[in-house]
């Protein structure tokens, strides 16, 4: 059902041109500084060939409301932000890196601004 509704949308969409590769599950171990590591998954990563673009997508199946979305991206935008970092900085300080936070339980992707 989730898939299905994902599948609809403008950002999947998107995602479909075949200059995207696109990649699942992808585990990362980032040193952000002298003190400081990150490890985990991104839940996609998507690489736009011609582009150069690069989008890290986040799922997040919190049940929330069109009037509480904001505060889901609060809670997450930290998480996003550091995935946007790890990827730029493990792709070379990549040129274009976009976070997206995908909620399932709205069926959209919400702006992190």
């Amino acid at each position: 059902k989730e898939l299905d509704a994902f599948l609809t949308t403008e950002l999947a969409a998107s995602l479909m041109d075949d200059a995207w590769r696109v990649h699942c599950e992808v585990p990362f171990l980032w040193r952000a500084d002298d003190t400081q590591c990150y490890e985990g998954f991104m839940d996609l990563v998507a690489h736009h060939v011609k582009t150069g673009e690069w989008r890290v997508i986040d799922w997040k199946t919190d049940t929330i409301s069109p009037e509480t979305a904001s505060s889901l991206v609060e809670q997450y935008k930290p998480q996003l932000k550091i995935y946007e970092r790890a990827l730029a900085s493990m792709m070379g300080d990549a040129l274009s890196v976009e976070a997206i936070l995908y909620s399932t339980t709205l069926g959209e992707a919400l702006s992190l601004s």
